[in-house]
Parts: C-alpha cells; sequence; structure tokens
C-alpha cells in the first residue's frame, strides 16, 4: 500500500510562515520610526511650527544616545574580536566600523537637522513678525530652538 503525499506533510502553522517571511530590519526601522513620532500624534493643537520644533527636539534627544551606545557596542565588539580567531576577529572589526559610521551619520543628523527644520519653520511661519507661540516646547534653551532664533524666528514660550 502506497502512502499518499498529502497525508504525509505536516501542516504549517500560519504564524510561523508569517515570522518566517518578516524582514526584522524593516520591523526595527519602523518600530523606531512609530515610536519617534508618537509624540505628533498629541500635538495636534498646536501649529505646524510647533510640531516641527518638537520633532526637531525629539530628534536631538534620541541621536546623541544611539550614537554613544554605537560607539560603546564598537568598542566591546572590537576589543571582545581581538579574544578569537582570525574570521572571527575581521567580523568584529566589520561590525565596530559599521557602528562607528553608524555614529558618524548620526552627528551628521545632529549638525544638519536644526538647520533644515530651521529652514522648514521659517518658510512656514505664518505672518511677517515671525512669532511662534508654542504651548509644548520648554525652555527654549535647545539646539532647535538656537537655530531659530539664529535664523530670525522668535519663540515665544
Amino acid at each position: 500500500m502506497k502512502r499518499d503525499k498529502k497525508t504525509s506533510e505536516k501542516s504549517i502553522n500560519p504564524i510561523y510562515l508569517l515570522l518566517a517571511q518578516l524582514d526584522f530590519k524593516i520591523v526595527i526601522v519602523s518600530m523606531f520610526a512609530f515610536l519617534s513620532l508618537w509624540g505628533l500624534i498629541f500635538a495636534a493643537t498646536d501649529s505646524l511650527e510647533c510640531i516641527l520644533l518638537d520633532l526637531c527636539n525629539q530628534i536631538m534627544g534620541i541621536i546623541p544616545s544611539l550614537a554613544f551606545l554605537l560607539v560603546t557596542v564598537a568598542a566591546v565588539a572590537y576589543a571582545g574580536g581581538q579574544l578569537f580567531d582570525a574570521q572571527t576577529r575581521a567580523r568584529s572589526q566589520q561590525w565596530a566600523i559599521s557602528c562607528i559610521i553608524g555614529a558618524v551619520i548620526g552627528a551628521v543628523i545632529i549638525i544638519v537637522v536644526p538647520a533644515f527644520l530651521g529652514a522648514l519653520i521659517k518658510m512656514s511661519a505664518s505672518g511677517t513678525d515671525l512669532n511662534i507661540t508654542c504651548t509644548s516646547v520648554g525652555s527654549g534653551s535647545t539646539m532647535c530652538s538656537k537655530a531659530l532664533e539664529d535664523a530670525g524666528v522668535d519663540i515665544i514660550t
């Protein structure tokens, strides 16, 4: 008696199939984007300028911590790789270089974002006096606020 191929195959759980098809890099990037933009959902009562200023302040709060973490991970990966064979050492050096490049890109983002968002806020500011009244912005001592003051936009908290 021959066995049927259909009866001998096991059925696979559809959740396992879904997890096998996921690209976890895309999932992590989308989770990071969702969490970093979460505060903008509740800022609907403010104007566009205040929302952009809040976004700039959030970026200035997250990126330096991530850059420091990447430099620390690079140091640990490089030092840990020195304890193993040549292939593992080469891989750990590649990871360390990738982490350092990520930290440098974070530093470039920190430099560029205030100027870029400052230009967007200045272009979208209504009126000729360029005064922005934001209730959700803190003391105004952040990099973003200083970039706007340098651009000639007054922030009233």
